[in-house]
């Protein structure tokens, strides 16, 4: 197991270093200056457009700046920002708490709306309650996120005037503030990603449900809550586990237009920004964050299905 960890962090700083000149590569290519799109349509002093050109190095060859950009990034540099005028590690550090609380919330309705479905569907296939849990899986899928985020805000903010629709408040310091401007982006994404949990996990059940342990256990006279939820619902945990990872990580960086809507100061929304005004460190920063964020979630998944499968080892 050590050895596995060992071989995956390797594993991750490599894929990193992959990542970073792919991301250095392709953001250059991007049209537009920006040094030019930070002057907007001011005049323009030629002079010093040249003078800021040489401060952030744009004036080198592209490969002598990817080499400056990563030496700085292995002593923790990863530039100044060419909007904020601030180092760009502060600002990611600055959103990242309200896109991994968005994350986490987002997560915890998805699990339980759809671990529960999933279970109660695969122990009676095409029943009434399989087919309305297959519905509500459909509707999860195919349902724009924009427009749920939407619907949501018009029936709880301005009809019930319930929960508020803007803005982000850390739970840490003000728990009932925090989570009433968590409900709704995290309603939204975990509603739409439950559709694809459901699914999985019934697919999963009625694989489990189908073994020979199982139908023993029902002999035995074991009530079907005990056999569903102790005895099949762990050894069905693994697809679920895996596709949870997957959009743990698709969260972290596919939230851009929920955050829009919901007016939350998250990564996703920094990193749309830093698109518009060409701000190279800002952006190139944020992505690594995330690519970085994405390999723990897998390394996290990983000791996960030990934890849950004990026959799981990783020898080789």
């Amino acid at each position: 197991m050590l050895k596995h960890i060992i071989k995956t962090i390797l594993t991750g700083f490599l894929n990193l270093f992959l990542i970073s000149i792919l991301v250095f590569s392709i953001i250059h290519l991007l049209p537009g200056d920006p040094i030019t799109i930070m002057f907007g349509m001011w005049e323009q002093n030629p002079e010093q457009i040249e003078f800021l050109r040489h401060k952030y190095g744009f004036d080198l060859p592209i490969h002598i700046q990817y080499f400056r950009w990563l030496m700085n990034l292995l002593q923790g540099n990863i530039g100044e920002s060419i909007r904020y005028h601030e180092p760009a590690f502060k600002l990611i550090l600055e959103r990242m708490p309200a896109t991994l609380w968005l994350v986490f919330g987002s997560m915890i309705i998805s699990l339980s709306l759809s671990i529960p479905i999933g279970v109660i569907t695969a122990s009676k296939p095409h029943s009434k309650r399989d087919h309305l849990g297959m519905i509500f899986a459909l509707i999860g899928i195919s349902t724009p996120g924009f427009w749920l985020g939407l619907m949501l805000i018009l029936v709880f903010s301005l009809y019930l005037k319930l929960l508020p629709s803007y803005g982000f408040v850390d739970p840490l310091q003000n728990p009932i503030e925090g989570i009433r401007r968590l409900l709704l982006p995290s309603l939204t994404l975990g509603v739409i990603l439950a559709g694809t949990v459901t699914r999985t996990a019934r697919s999963s059940m009625l694989e489990v449900l189908r073994l020979d342990y199982i139908k023993f256990a029902r002999l035995k006279g074991m009530p079907e809550r005990v056999v569903l939820f102790k005895h099949a619902l762990r050894n069905a945990l693994i697809p679920i586990i895996t596709i949870a990872g997957i959009q743990t990580g698709y969260l972290l960086g596919g939230s851009v237009i929920i955050e829009q809507i919901f007016g939350w100061p998250g990564m996703g929304r920094l990193i749309l920004q830093a698109t518009y005004t060409r701000d190279y460190f800002l952006l190139q920063g944020s992505i690594l964050v995330y690519a970085a964020l994405f390999f723990v979630v897998n390394l996290i998944v990983d000791l996960i299905y030990v934890l849950v499968d004990p026959r799981i080892r990783y020898e080789r």
